[in-house]
């Protein structure tokens, strides 16, 4: 996170982690977990994910379809997040 926060795209980041060799795990189609070069989809979505700064989160979003024909919205109602749950992996 420090990283991102010093270099400010995702892009920049993923060639910061290749250049140092750093890589990040990936699942495989058959769920087998090997470490792979970090891609730009990689880096975001592990910037994404609340767990590697520790916190717990349950309830996913959803796209709730309104019925008079206008484009999904989201809906969080149901998200819990619980923070410090977790010994962080970034620290924001």
């Amino acid at each position: 996170m420090e990283n991102f926060l010093k270099v400010r795209t995702v892009a920049k980041v993923m060639r910061e982690f290749n250049d140092r060799g750093l890589e990040l795990p990936r699942r495989d189609r058959h769920s087998d977990l090997h470490w792979a070069r970090a891609t730009t989809s990689a880096v975001a979505a592990f910037l994404r994910n609340s767990a590697y700064a520790g916190a717990f989160v349950y309830g996913r979003t959803r796209l709730r379809k309104p019925s008079d024909g206008r484009l999904p919205t989201k809906d969080e109602a149901d998200r819990v997040v619980v923070k410090d749950r977790y010994p962080p992996y970034i620290v924001c």
